[in-house]
Order: structure tokens, then sequence, then C-alpha cells
């Protein structure tokens, strides 16, 4: 999987809780994408808001506009996150790195993935507040 693309899915996952970089590595994506970073983020506590935990700690930012960011990245990938995925996919068989049978098993288990938690709401993803 391009590595720029993963480490927006990862990125993306990590301010929106830890749900899309869990699901990348339960979909096989490569162990050496996933940093301790991401590992420790997914398993924090509800309240912390991953990388932007430290900027708030020094005053960079507040508390409420960490919120702002997290929701926003949230919203956006829950709008768009298909199409991501479709993109990412296609170019990996474009590549020849991947077949379309596996291009086709690989995005129907991500989507079935993240409809399943989309449908149990925040409870499984860390709160950023």
């Amino acid at each position: 999987m391009n590595k720029k693309l993963l480490s927006g899915f990862v990125a993306i996952g990590l301010l929106a809780g830890g749900g899309s970089a869990t699901a990348l590595v339960a979909a096989g994506a490569p162990a050496a994408a996933a940093s301790p970073t991401a590992t420790a983020s997914s398993t924090a506590k509800a309240h912390d808001c991953g990388p932007l935990e430290p900027l708030i700690a020094k005053g960079t930012i507040t508390r409420a506009q960490a919120m702002a960011i997290h929701n926003g990245f949230s919203r956006y990938f829950h709008d768009h996150w298909r199409n991501i995925l479709d993109t990412v996919v296609a170019q990996q068989v474009k590549n020849h790195t991947i077949t379309k049978a596996q291009a086709t098993a690989i995005t129907n288990a991500i989507a079935q993935w993240i409809h399943k938690y989309q449908h149990e709401g925040s409870a499984h993803h860390g709160a950023c507040g």
C-alpha cells in the first residue's frame, strides 16, 4: 500500500480516535506502518486527543480547538472514506501489487469493518474532550 496514503489513513484514524488505524492493521496493512504511536493512541483513555494532546498541554491550542480539529477529521473521513479506499486499492491494482479480486476482497472487508463500527457509534472511537 502506498506509504503516503497509508500514513494519511493512520493520521485520520489517530485524530478520529484510532479506529481507522485499527481497520488497516486488521485488513492486513504492513506491520511496519503501524507505529508505537498508533498502538498507544488506539488504547489511550477516552479523553485523550492523541497527537494533539501535547499541543494542548503546551498551550499551543485549546482543548476546544483540538475537539474542532478532531470533529472535522471525523466528519471528513466519514464522508470520504470510500473514495480514499477506492483510490488506494485502484493504485495497487494498477501497480500490479494486488489483483482485482484481491482489491474487491480488501474493499469489502474494510467497508464491512467501517460500517460495523459506524453503527456502534462513538463507543468504539476515543473522544477528544
